[in-house]
Parts: C-alpha cells; structure tokens; sequence
C-alpha cells in the first residue's frame, strides 16, 4: 500500500506541474497580446494628432520612397496614386480588443517632384 501512496504523491505532483506550466503559458500569451500597438499609431486617437505624428514621422521634402518605407514598417499599405494629382496613399486599420471597436489610420503624401510636398490624414473608430 505504501507504494500506492507514493504513486499518488508522483501523479498528483506530475498533474501540478502540468498545470502551472499550463497557466504559465496563458500568462505569456496574454501578455504578448497586450503588448499593444509600438507602431507610429501608438496613442493616437484624434485626427490633429494623427496629422502632427506623421508630420514627425515623414517631414515635408522626404523622398516618396522613403515615406513608404517608414509607413510600411509601422503596418501601413501603400500604392501611388496620380488621379488628380501624384500622391502616396496608406492606410491601416486595426482589431479591436476585449469588446472595444477597431480603428482605422489614413495618410496620403502629395509628391512634387519625387519628394512630400504635403501630408494629409485622418483616423476614426471602426464600427462593431
């Protein structure tokens, strides 16, 4: 019978372990996902904040390409445009979490001869 216990002992001790390992990794996953946003959208709620990150980010007189770069690397997607004028338009939008509506950035950078010559954009909550 002695055996019996000390099995049970192992069983109950190797459960345990299963289990804190379990709710460690809950733990880690959760906290990667509320890491949040480290992108130039980062805080940015209303659309005059948005106009004075990206004005910080990619400043008059940037080459285009450089300014798709920069947008790309912080979760934008970018195409040219030239109806009516030559432009880079970018656009981002994200999920929302725990109930919360997502949000969606715009920018579009006027070219005048290959570099930014103005910088518009506009951001807003996503309906649920």
């Amino acid at each position: 019978m002695g055996s019996r216990c000390e099995g049970s002992v192992a069983e109950r001790w190797t459960l345990a372990s299963k289990w804190k390992s379990f709710l460690s990794l809950i733990i880690v996953f959760h906290l990667a996902a509320c890491r949040g946003d480290e992108t130039i959208t980062r805080g940015v709620e209303g659309s005059q904040d948005w106009l004075r990150k990206l004005h910080a980010t990619v400043p008059l007189g940037s080459p285009v390409p450089e300014a798709r770069i920069l947008m790309e690397r912080n979760g934008f997607h970018c195409k040219p445009a030239t109806d009516p004028v030559v432009l880079l338009w970018c656009e981002k939008r994200t999920e929302g979490h725990l109930g919360l509506p997502g949000r969606q950035w715009k920018a579009s950078f006027v070219s005048r001869g290959g570099v930014v010559d103005e910088i518009r954009g506009s951001t807003m909550r996503l309906a649920r």
